[in-house]
């Protein structure tokens, strides 16, 4: 994504103080809402707790983490859910949008039509980013098929290198991580709210050779 740090941190739902980020060294990816969807309806929860941001302009992804009970996500739901995230995201100053959902195979189509019904809604500066699984990138067509602006595919341990080439930009990775990919964007995610110390740690592993 044009202008994107490499080092972006996800925020926890909890409250979370960033003021010790440099601008420009390291964006954020905010925690911003989490979308139930079952049994036909929208249950869209915006976060509660607050997020103290460094003075300036630092790169903000705002992420919006999606489960769905039921078998497929049906027009009404796609509409709902579409909307709620069009106008949250207007409300910042948000470079880009990212949806973190792992659909299931049956929920696949309706999960790619609403990708492209939500993308007309975002600002046209705003970019529309997926956290995947990091399997779905050995699925080229599949994968390649969201027309999203970013793939992250999500790493759960050693990964072999992804088959298609919209995986190889970006990787959803942990704190607790020994190695990281050499070359790609990270979000960073920790199990506890971020400090400079752990900021500082993360930045020296992810720079050394």
């Amino acid at each position: 994504m044009p202008g994107a740090p490499r080092l972006l941190l996800r925020t926890s739902p909890a409250a979370e103080d960033l003021r010790f980020l440099p601008v420009g060294e390291a964006g954020v990816a905010l925690e911003a809402a989490t979308a139930r969807l079952a049994a036909g309806e929208v249950d869209f929860r915006v976060r509660t707790q607050p997020v103290l941001l460094p003075e300036g302009k630092p790169y903000l992804v705002a992420v919006f983490t999606v489960s769905c009970a039921d078998p497929s996500i049906s027009a009404g739901q796609r509409a709902r859910l579409s909307d709620a995230i069009a106008r949250h995201a207007n409300q910042h100053f948000l470079r880009a949008v990212q949806i973190d959902f792992a659909a299931t195979v049956p929920q696949r189509a309706s999960y790619r039509e609403f990708l492209q019904e939500l993308r007309p809604k975002l600002r046209n500066h705003q970019l529309l980013s997926v956290a995947v699984p990091a399997e779905w990138c050995r699925e080229k067509e599949w994968v390649e098929s969201l027309g999203a602006d970013e793939i992250v595919p999500v790493q759960s341990g050693g990964q072999e290198a992804p088959v298609s080439p919209v995986c190889r930009f970006s990787a959803g990775v942990s704190s607790k991580q020994k190695n990281f990919p050499a070359g790609l964007r990270l979000y960073v995610t920790h199990d506890s709210p971020w400090d400079g110390q752990v900021y500082t740690r993360l930045h020296e592993s992810v720079s050394s050779p």
